[in-house]
């Protein structure tokens, strides 16, 4: 009986291919998305003062570094596929692993979708021509990158880290471009900001502020993939916290 229960429980593991700076890019990668070119806008509107400005976005990452400390943890002594899931089915239960995965995977589904068609609609300004089929141009996106993982971990590996550096030097370039390039003339004005107490203006920066750091513990869904996770992991996502704020402030 004992034999059966020990195969009942055996699984196969993944193979443990990559490394640390895997892990960073990763964590940069799925922070430096769409969130840091349409929330910065909004968090100034509602909170004017510079210095406030910056106050909260330098909040925002003490907010990701503590749940980095947290997640690491958990990485380092649970790591196998299946991000939070993995950690609420461990804790309490199958029923609440189960709501918590499927919430999860909406979670990381929806921005995917987010971030296509906002892709597509910055590629508009360039490319007018494709306005017609943007849709189809976001949904090939998306399915080129996941028929990708068909090729091996090591080929979206690499793939991840030119993406994310080519990120990283892209927003370097918007924010240089910010300073050297004059404002156009007969450009819209801004929206005002909603007609809200300064407490309701301030929950609705650290709203747009979480969402915008929000990324940075996606190395635990690739903890059983990783080479020596108890060590890497933490690294990779407090790595990736520690270069966040050169880019977001």
């Amino acid at each position: 009986m004992a034999s059966s229960a020990e195969n009942t429980d055996t699984r196969i593991s993944l193979l443990p291919v990559l490394g640390l700076l895997f892990g960073i890019a990763v964590s940069i990668g799925s922070t430096l998305g769409v969130g840091i070119l349409r929330q910065p806008g909004p968090v100034a509107s509602y909170l004017h003062e510079p210095r406030l400005i910056i106050l909260m976005w330098f909040a925002g990452a003490v907010y990701a570094a503590l749940g980095a400390s947290n997640v690491s943890e958990l990485a380092a002594m649970v790591p196998r596929e299946g991000g939070f899931y993995v950690y609420t089915r461990a804790t309490m239960g199958e029923h609440a692993g189960f709501a918590v995965g499927w919430s999860d995977f909406l979670a990381n589904v929806a921005p995917a979708a987010y971030a296509g068609m906002a892709a597509v609609e910055f590629l508009q300004r360039l490319v007018p021509a494709i306005r017609p089929i943007a849709q189809v141009v976001a949904s090939t996106t998306i399915l080129a990158f996941s028929a990708m993982q068909w090729f091996g971990v090591r080929l979206s590996a690499r793939v991840q880290q030119t993406a994310s550096a080519i990120a990283a030097i892209a927003l370097i370039g918007l924010v240089l471009g910010c300073f050297t390039i004059h404002k156009p003339v007969g450009t819209p004005p801004l929206p005002p900001a909603p007609a809200v107490s300064f407490l309701g203006a301030l929950v609705l920066a650290i709203q747009s502020i979480v969402v915008t750091y929000d990324g940075w513990y996606a190395p635990i869904y690739f903890a059983e993939e990783t080479r020596r996770p108890a060590r890497q992991l933490p690294r990779a996502m407090f790595g990736g916290v520690a270069l966040l704020p050169l880019f977001i402030c």
